[in-house]
């Protein structure tokens, strides 16, 4: 993979200084022209999260690649979900409270957010995936009604290792989230891609 040098004036959002908590590493932040902004609800103070649109071969701004939530970004996180109609969270990370990736979800019943309510529905484990499926609704608005969110923890990819253990196992994984897409909404909703 190659990375682009980016120009500090090309991240000038993500440097506010009232971004900086929001930020996992200073060294790895979003474009301005890449970002996605959140609304605003609850009183928030800040559209801000590490984030970027990504195209797909397919659709414009079919990803967003974002940062495993920090205990402080959870709200934004799943506010992110909502507001651009996301159907799919793919996870390449474990979870790991030392590294400051909180569990983000429940594992059963109601989490409330403020606003926002996010509510376990089921889980199933099939190889190295975990399936979850959310059901996720917003009390300030609800004329947008609710949307129903697959998170797809891949348990294939060790930390800090650069590839999956199993080409084999990430492209049933990608098969996986395509299926769902699908099946959900047409194809037309967005896939979150997060890691650390």
């Amino acid at each position: 993979m190659v990375t682009p040098t980016l120009r500090v004036e090309d991240c000038s959002i993500a440097l506010l200084p009232r971004n900086h908590e929001k930020n996992r590493c200073m060294d790895v932040l979003p474009p301005d022209r890449c970002l996605p902004f959140l609304i605003t609800i609850d009183g928030e103070s800040s559209n801000y999260i590490n984030a970027a649109l990504m195209d797909s071969y397919k659709q414009p701004s079919a990803f967003i690649v974002t940062q495993h939530p920090l205990p402080n970004t959870v709200k934004d996180f799943w506010r992110l979900v909502l507001d651009y109609h996301c159907t799919s969270i793919v996870m390449l990370n474990d979870v790991d409270p030392a590294q400051l990736c909180p569990q983000y979800w429940l594992e059963n019943g109601l989490h409330r957010l403020g606003s926002l309510q996010v509510e376990f529905v089921s889980a199933d484990l099939e190889e190295d995936v975990i399936s979850r499926i959310f059901r996720i609704y917003n009390t300030a608005r609800p004329q947008d009604g609710y949307r129903m969110v697959q998170q797809f923890q891949f348990l294939g990819w060790p930390m800090y290792r650069d590839t999956p253990v199993s080409k084999r196992s990430f492209l049933k994984l990608v098969h996986q989230v395509d299926k769902w897409q699908e099946e959900y909404d047409g194809g037309e909703g967005r896939t979150v891609v997060h890691c650390l």
